[in-house]
């Protein structure tokens, strides 16, 4: 089963593959995960360590929001000539010799759902797999009642993308921040279970 994740930048896609991965452990199923920005920060590592002294392959979140933008317009640029399929066809030999290694596989990054043949398409259709879709929010209290308030688009194409993602997610997440590690564990925990349950059903 393959299992494509989406969600603005830290709505937390990261943390939700490793928690399935360490719950499906524990029913003794394996799991790998690939992203497909992998391939491009692997492209522009060289550049943006002689240009920002950043490693766009393994650097901190405040790091990579350094040169997101970069990112996004060379990740943009490389599918807009291949209407969508240039990171796709990358790390598709990957996914389809995995296959028969694990009994599960996640792509930690689904973001583009622009063309006919895109990432969603290719998720869905090709692989046969399912779209998950993650919102986290915090709880404002206002006018005496609680709010919601959802983490927002760190760009534009975020912005455009992830309610047409939302739309076409097999399941949807929506979690709460909470920095309370011990019962943000648990709680994490019991969102991922709710999920394989939903899993195992649709299988």
């Amino acid at each position: 089963m393959i299992i494509g994740v989406s969600g603005v930048a830290g709505a937390g896609k990261d943390l939700f593959v490793q928690t399935c991965r360490e719950e499906l452990a524990k029913l003794g199923k394996t799991s790998n995960q690939y992203a497909l920005a992998a391939a491009l920060k692997t492209e522009v590592r060289d550049w943006c360590l002689e240009h920002y002294g950043i490693d766009s392959v393994n650097c901190p979140r405040e790091s990579k929001e350094t040169i997101r933008d970069f990112l996004v317009a060379h990740g943009t640029t490389k599918r807009h000539a291949t209407q969508g399929r240039h990171w796709l066809e990358t790390l598709s030999p990957t996914i389809e010799q995995d296959q028969e290694k694990y009994d599960y596989l996640f792509v930690s990054d689904v973001r583009y759902c622009d063309y006919p043949n895109d990432e969603v398409y290719w998720l869905q259709n090709e692989l046969k797999g399912k779209l998950v879709h993650i919102c986290q929010y915090v709880v404002e209290p206002r006018l005496n009642k609680d709010v919601k308030i959802y983490r927002k688009p760190a760009n534009s194409e975020e912005e455009r993308n992830d309610p047409n993602l939302s739309k076409m997610a097999d399941y949807n997440v929506d979690w709460e921040f909470n920095e309370d590690f011990i019962n943000k564990d648990k709680y994490i925990s019991s969102k991922v279970v709710e999920f394989i349950e939903w899993l195992n059903t649709a299988h």
